[in-house]
């Protein structure tokens, strides 16, 4: 009987029939809708970007369903304003429900620092979602207030490291070596890697090295070592290199980029080795 109440009710108010003070007396019993936070998804996380998916639930206890009438939406990362998607005007919330209503927002990181780089050596970001929801009910529209802050954590660059190079080869005029470029992916999600563009240093003259092409991605908190071979002219180098490279130690020095998640990463690598 009260939910036949509540539909003759509806249906009248709907149609304008009813005035405000005769609906609050039919509808003495009618709840008001809750809203309240319940989660947080981040979604399509890469070195470029995240979204960032905020949940609220919207409780309707009664025998009638209501809509929603209005909605404002604000939602900000280290204070600076993204677009957001929301649910749209005039959806429905069903008789004895809890309804999930999702505000998606997808952060550029490029918005946030100078550079994207630049941005990626921080820790966390703070976010702020706030704004209003009107929803339309047998008793008029139902104004409440959307609030929640949080933090993600930041994606991270790869860590990047030269190995102990090997000696394959060596004459009187040259020699070659196989220098291990170790790659650590810190992060729980696949990174693209589209391979290595490099100058080698051996005891500060230039050697040849090969560009490493394309590869397979990353995989989530995956450490893959890729050779570099590295051929050293004497004639070029010097006495001096040769003798390093004979007493199997020597500084070496890679410069370049690594194309990562789609960055062109700078590498500046210097260090003192011994070769095997």
């Amino acid at each position: 009987m009260r939910r036949l109440v509540f539909g003759l009710v509806a249906v009248l108010f709907m149609s304008g029939t009813l005035g405000c003070s005769l609906i609050r007396s039919f509808c003495g019993g009618f709840h008001a809708p809750e809203l309240s936070f319940n989660r947080v998804d981040l979604q399509d996380i890469s070195l470029t970007g995240i979204t960032v998916n905020v949940h609220f639930n919207l409780k309707n206890d009664n025998p009638v369903g209501i809509r929603i009438a209005q909605l404002a939406y604000d939602f900000r990362v280290n204070n600076h304003p993204f677009l957001a998607g929301h649910p749209p005007n005039g959806l429905t919330i069903n008789p004895d429900t809890i309804s999930d209503l999702s505000f998606p927002a997808h952060v550029e990181f490029r918005d946030l620092a100078a550079t994207i780089e630049e941005f990626l050596h921080q820790d966390t970001a703070n976010y702020t979602a706030s704004g209003n929801i009107g929803v339309q009910t047998p008793i008029g529209v139902l104004t409440f207030p959307l609030s929640h802050s949080g933090s993600f954590p930041v994606p991270k660059l790869p860590d990047i490291q030269i190995q102990q190079p090997t000696l394959n080869n060596i004459t009187l005029s040259s020699a070659h070596l196989t220098v291990p470029i170790a790659l650590h992916n810190k992060n729980g999600f696949s990174i693209p890697f589209g391979g290595l563009s490099t100058q080698v240093f051996i005891g500060g003259a230039p050697a040849i090295a090969p560009t490493i092409p394309n590869q397979s991605a990353l995989a989530p908190n995956e450490t893959r070592v890729v050779p570099l071979g590295v051929d050293v002219n004497f004639m070029q180098a010097g006495m001096a290199v040769a003798n390093a490279i004979r007493n199997r130690q020597a500084n070496v020095q890679l410069r370049g980029t690594a194309n990562i998640g789609g960055l062109q990463v700078p590498i500046n690598l210097n260090q003192n080795l011994v070769f095997h």
